[in-house]
């Protein structure tokens, strides 16, 4: 048997791709640690591209691919990288050719150890090739079948160093099928938690739905009663003005005035009579507008999606945004608006503004804007950590934020900053790439 070394050496199995049709996704026992610094710490392959990210981690061609595609962010310490901070790795068929390995028979106590390139035939030309003994079963190095089976091995298979080694392959390999198993069942109850979470979560927000409209339902019926109220106080109106009208015709026909004088009077009433009628038809008209304006929403939950493009994109330096929709509060046409942005410590601030847009019912509204704007970061699991922030516009009358709209919409006006990125994901607020806000309007 021809070797380079010989002696126990300490191997790390890798596969190759890329390198030779015999030898690719075979794996490799590798005795030099430089192998270990070139293979992907994902798939463990070593391949003829590699980069190393700036957390220090390699990948191979197909997993960096993959992570770019992902967001880049390091899936291994969920780290960002960028393309500037790449380190790449070559390496070529020759320069692999010459790394040494072990022969796949050193469990069998083959001790050769050489370079790549005459694994092939060494493993040809190797004397501890095993076979299965047609008594005990056991694997036995082939050059010692017949020895063992005249040795008597039934009495005693546990004397043989490579039955041994092969019990202790095949305990060690139940071990790391028990334990993915355990790591696997892991996942999948922490899978089960967030889903119990999301499930409270979502009949939370169910309630809270049905308490806004019962809420709704209880405007709504009393702005009937005072629809109702005001239909009666018309017809009683109209029918007062009805009978003075007759009662006046009546008089001046016993009396006998002057025609013209009759028909200077009747058309006075006449013009009464519809000024007042035009005012009950404009309080009719003002009522309707108000329910329409008193029973809108008054608290919106949106949801601030793809957190950790945001956070790349602030890391380098620019201004990462997320606006809401937009949603009618009390008549006035608003949205919130969120910010990152990288503060002197090389932190991310987090900054949340509130925005007035042009609305069709704005010449009907009171202006400047004077509610109360409630900001509030709601944790997913526990509503104590919620952040919150109050804005009384009442209190700021001369801030252009609160006028009427002459374009499109205002300047936003808020909180620079709330809180900061780091305090959002150290204390759980970020679930499945979303933060959760709630934009409150008070009267």
């Amino acid at each position: 048997m021809a070797a380079d070394d010989h002696g126990a050496v300490e191997a790390l199995s890798h596969r190759m791709i890329g390198f030779s049709d015999a030898l690719d996704w075979r794996p490799l026992l590798f005795v030099e640690p430089v192998i270990a610094e070139r293979a992907c710490a994902l798939c463990g392959v070593v391949c003829g591209t590699a980069v190393r990210l700036s957390c220090a981690h390699t990948l191979c061609r197909d997993c960096y691919a993959e992570c770019v595609e992902q967001g880049r962010i390091c899936p291994l310490d969920q780290e960002p990288f960028s393309e500037d901070d790449l380190l790449r790795l070559d390496c070529s068929a020759s320069y692999l050719g010459k790394r040494r390995v072990a022969c796949w028979n050193a469990p069998s106590g083959c001790d050769f150890v050489g370079p790549v390139t005459s694994l092939l035939d060494h493993f040809k030309q190797c004397t501890f090739h095993t076979v299965s003994c047609p008594q005990c079963h056991f694997p036995v190095v082939r050059s010692n079948i017949v020895r063992h089976c005249r040795g008597g091995c039934c009495s005693r298979p546990a004397t043989d160093t490579v039955a041994k080694n092969c019990q202790s392959r095949e305990r060690d390999s139940i071990q790391q099928a028990r334990d993915e198993l355990k790591e696997a069942l892991g996942k999948v109850s922490e899978e089960l938690i967030s889903l119990q979470s999301g499930l409270n979560q979502c009949r939370e927000d169910i309630r809270a739905t049905r308490a806004t409209g019962t809420s709704c339902q209880h405007l709504l019926e009393g702005q009937a009663l005072r629809l109702n109220a005001l239909n009666a106080l018309c017809t009683s109106s109209f029918t007062e003005e009805r009978r003075t009208v007759e009662k006046v015709a009546a008089d001046v026909a016993a009396m006998k005035l002057n025609s013209s004088l009759t028909n200077i009077e009747v058309s006075t009433l006449r013009s009464a009579q519809s000024t007042q009628s035009n005012q009950l038809i404009a309080a009719t008209e003002e009522v309707s507008h108000n329910l329409v304006r008193f029973c809108g929403p008054k608290t919106f939950h949106w949801y601030v999606s793809d957190w950790a493009a945001m956070k790349a994109t602030a890391h380098q330096g620019h201004t990462a945004s997320s606006e809401s929709p937009k949603w009618n509060a009390f008549g006035y046409n608003v949205t919130s608006f969120v910010q990152l942005e990288k503060n002197e410590n090389r932190g991310l601030d987090f900054n949340c503004y509130f925005k007035i847009y042009a609305g069709s019912n704005d010449s009907e509204l009171g202006w400047p804007f004077s509610k109360t704007v409630v900001f509030k970061i709601i944790h997913p699991k526990d509503k104590s950590k919620d952040i919150t922030h109050k804005i009384d516009a009442d209190n700021d009358r001369e801030n252009n934020s609160f006028q009427r709209p002459t374009g499109t919409s205002n300047a936003g006006t808020g909180i620079a900053p709330l809180c900061t990125a780091g305090k959002l994901h150290g204390e759980g607020f970020i679930r499945d790439n979303k933060l959760h806000m709630l934009l409150q309007v008070k009267p």
